[in-house]
């Protein structure tokens, strides 16, 4: 019984220790957003941190969805990332 819960608090602790890497990047990411223009934001949080899929960024954002591609492509460039890897 020792054993299983020395066991489990190991887990916890490696949980614990996962979540702050994790919030740590999430904190490294919304830093880098905030630094895009305006519309270039919202696209990227609406698809990313969201979790909004393309139409749905398309009318939370009032654009067409082509331009809302042109948009996210111009913020990946910006943030430095391949456009074409990413799923349209």
């Amino acid at each position: 019984m020792a054993a299983a819960v020395a066991e489990i608090c190991d887990l916890e602790e490696e949980l614990l220790r996962r979540i702050g890497n994790l919030e740590r990047e999430r904190l490294r990411i919304e830093t880098e957003i905030d630094a895009l223009p305006v519309q270039q934001a919202e696209v990227i949080t609406a698809r990313y941190m969201d979790g909004m899929s393309w139409n749905r960024v398309s009318r939370a954002t009032h654009y067409e969805r082509s331009y809302v591609f042109r948009i996210h492509a111009a913020a990946l460039k910006r943030l430095g990332k391949d456009a074409t890897k990413c799923d349209y």
